[in-house]
């Protein structure tokens, strides 16, 4: 701080400390030109400015000073001379109506009007970084402008700006830090859940199927059509469908069992890619170029939004899923893409057990239904004395048969 220059304040602490602190320092701003204070930021690129706040010492008079300096509204430094010299020389700059002052007179700004007797701006900095300035506008034409004692304490109050803003800026951060951390808690939490829901359903490869579209539906909505590739790789053969609609789930039905060859589109070239197509803008054009026998039903559904997402397990494709959303719904975003890659990872190794037992059933029938076609055929052609007609053979029979003993003279008669 700058120790005689600065203005002591009482800055209010507490859960919303950045944002009163600043009203109140810009309020004593206010108060000092007599007339408004305007707060202006710069943006990324430091080649452009946005209004931020705007503070009166009239408050009838805010409303209409917000819509005269446009607040929001990012334009080029270079419109506004007074702020580009301020900014550029980090010296507060001071514009008079009489073109007379002790810093930069020839300056000119836009916010300036017939009614603003002098214009002073105030650079804000921390350290070698310049956030933006605050513009003081004395607007009573009568009043006397600015002088070197309205400089030194605006200097003041605007390091108490610049505190502000960076607590504003860190406390914004924190904010969404935390954001972020409860946003993947929740989602860690909804795929152990969706994992072990998956892992309970391998025993039936269809209801596990249609788990993952309803599952997925109800997380990310809205229509969600599940495709599961055959294990040559060349057809779309099982797949479910889920949809708060029955006849719009009905109507789509139509897209299961296609060849790729002949489905085509954006879906097939997520599977072949093994890469996600996301399309967060989805327009009537792309509905002809990418699934034109499919125009009725994404008319029916008004789709806006839609990504495609592989199913890959150990680097094979297994199936595809869409998520379709109508122009409703908030359009689809890239963390909404990153969730569904991860439940798709879950899903298509749930699909690939299920596949895997069913696979095992299925060998296990023909194994059981080939060893009663032998056993039949053994009994069919076995012609041993000891076995009896139309019944299984023992060993019990072999050895009782073994023990019989055969009378010498009837066996020498013979």
């Amino acid at each position: 701080m700058r120790g005689s220059d600065s203005v002591p304040i009482a800055v209010p602490f507490g859960q919303a400390f950045p944002e009163r602190a600043l009203a109140r320092v810009l309020d004593e701003l206010a108060a000092i030109a007599n007339g408004c204070v305007i707060l202006q930021l710069l943006t990324e690129d430091r080649r452009h400015f946005s209004v931020t706040r705007v503070h009166s010492y009239h408050a009838e008079k805010e409303d209409a000073l917000r819509k005269r300096f446009e607040m929001g509204a990012v334009r080029a430094l270079e419109t506004d001379e007074a702020l580009n010299l301020a900014l550029t020389s980090r010296k507060p700059c001071i514009r008079t109506r009489t073109g007379q002052g002790p810093r930069s007179e020839s300056a000119s700004t836009p916010l300036g009007g017939a009614s603003t007797s002098s214009v002073l701006v105030i650079p804000l900095q921390e350290d070698e970084r310049v956030l933006g300035a605050v513009t003081l506008l004395r607007c009573d034409p009568t009043a006397s402008e600015f002088d070197e004692g309205d400089v030194s304490r605006a200097q003041g109050l605007a390091e108490y700006v610049t505190l502000a803003l960076m607590s504003t800026q860190l406390w914004q951060a924190s904010r969404r830090d935390l954001a972020e951390f409860d946003q993947m808690s929740t989602r860690l939490e909804l795929l152990a859940g969706l994992s072990k829901d998956f892992a309970e359903a391998t025993s039936d490869y269809f209801l596990l199927l249609k788990l993952i579209a309803r599952r997925l539906s109800e997380v990310l909505g809205e229509l969600c059509v599940l495709r599961a590739l055959s294990d040559d790789g060349l057809r779309f053969e099982d797949g479910a469908i889920q949809h708060a609609d029955p006849e719009i789930a009905t109507s789509v039905v139509s897209w299961m069992g296609q060849p790729k060859s002949e489905n085509g589109g954006i879906a097939c070239s997520a599977v072949s890619s093994g890469r996600s197509l996301f399309l967060p803008r989805f327009t009537r054009a792309d509905w002809m170029r990418e699934l034109p026998r499919f125009v009725t039903v994404l008319e029916r559904l008004d789709a806006a939004s839609a990504m495609m997402v592989p199913l890959l397990c150990r680097e094979k494709a297994v199936g595809v899923v869409t998520l379709v959303r109508s122009a409703n719904a908030k359009p689809y975003t890239q963390d909404d893409l990153k969730l569904v890659e991860a439940i798709a990872d879950h899903a298509a190794l749930a699909m690939s057990i299920a596949r895997s037992y069913r696979a095992e059933r299925a060998a296990r029938q023909e194994a059981l239904k080939l060893h009663d076609l032998l056993e039949k055929s053994e009994r069919g052609h076995d012609l041993r004395p000891w076995q009896v007609a139309n019944t299984r053979w023992q060993p019990q029979a072999l050895s009782a048969t073994r023990r019989v003993r055969w009378p010498w003279p009837l066996a020498l008669a013979t």
